[in-house]
């Protein structure tokens, strides 16, 4: 449990941040922009599923429960400490995350010529961190246990990475909403597209703004791809729900329920409200008085 002052400290550290971000002042009693709600999400998470499910391990077991155990890239090794590290094993491709944190994953595309001391040392790095103390990352990662896992790598024909289908879901009317970001060539040329749920592109960016490769083709799975999605999404009013499709072969990612760190910019801005009008967000009462008191205190103290 966070002391009220180390609260207040990532309450201002967060909305310093967010200003930086995003170019303007977040309202956190009555958050109107996605950006808004994903920052009253990062420092007040209000579901104990966001730990569980944010846990790339722990959210393979919700995976083959909602959805079956097809949808899940094979598990080459866990490794719960730096003593239990052995590459040597290992196929000549593979992937390696933390379960624990955000971003932090390694691909390696042979092991012939990756440096495994290299890599045997940041495992043991990220073994030894707290993503949400080192990070100031969302505050749900805090308790989750360090683990590192090794996927297989999936490829594409060609050999290359295959691009990440990102679903953004919503809560709507009994059902889910979904605006599909895609991301391609993520290590090296990053370039980023926004679709409806019928493959029309969507007329902005949030973040990564970098579209000078020709915008993907409908994936020939989509229909799949979006069930997937929905049926996990389906506890959540929010969740970005990270697939990937291979010889139209669907695959779970993760479930990243803070996109971005609530700190991605949108152009033009108007969309970073457009999609906030889509999260029907609720506040309880406890935690909108806990949100006032925390702001009050910001403006007072604020430099």
């Amino acid at each position: 449990m966070l002391s009220a002052l180390h609260q207040l400290k990532r309450v201002r550290k967060g909305v310093r941040r967010f200003v930086r971000s995003c170019g303007y002042y977040p309202n956190l009693l009555e958050p109107r922009s996605i950006n808004e709600k994903l920052l009253v999400r990062k420092l007040y998470p209000q579901n104990p599923l966001f730990t569980t499910y944010a846990d790339k391990l722990a959210v393979r077991t919700f995976v083959a429960e909602k959805i079956g155990s097809q949808y899940l890239i094979p598990l080459c090794r866990v490794f719960s400490s730096a003593s239990q590290v052995d590459l040597s094993e290992l196929p000549d491709s593979y992937i390696v995350k933390a379960t624990h944190g955000s971003g932090w994953s390694r691909v390696v595309h042979s092991a012939t010529t990756e440096n495994r001391v290299a890599l045997t040392q940041q495992i043991a790095r990220w073994l030894q961190s707290n993503y949400t103390r080192d990070n100031n990352g969302e505050l749900h990662y805090e308790n989750i246990a360090p683990r590192v896992i090794v996927e297989q790598l999936l490829t594409t024909a060609d050999g290359g990475i295959p691009a990440d289908y990102k679903f953004h879901c919503f809560a709507a009317n009994g059902g889910v909403r979904a605006v599909v970001q895609v991301d391609q060539d993520r290590f090296t040329r990053h370039a980023r597209f926004f679709f409806s749920e019928k493959w029309r592109r969507l007329p902005f960016s949030w973040g990564c703004s970098d579209n000078a490769l020709p915008a993907p083709d409908k994936p020939e799975n989509l229909a799949e791809l979006l069930f997937v999605a929905k049926t996990l999404a389906d506890p959540f009013d929010y969740v970005r729900v990270d697939l990937y499709s291979v010889d139209a072969t669907a695959y779970f990612g993760e479930l990243t329920f803070v996109h971005g760190s609530a700190g991605e910019l949108f152009s033009p801005l108007e969309w970073d409200f457009n999609l906030g009008e889509l999260w029907e967000m609720e506040i309880s009462r406890p935690l909108s008085a806990r949100i006032k008191r925390d702001q009050a205190w910001y403006l007072l103290t604020a430099s």
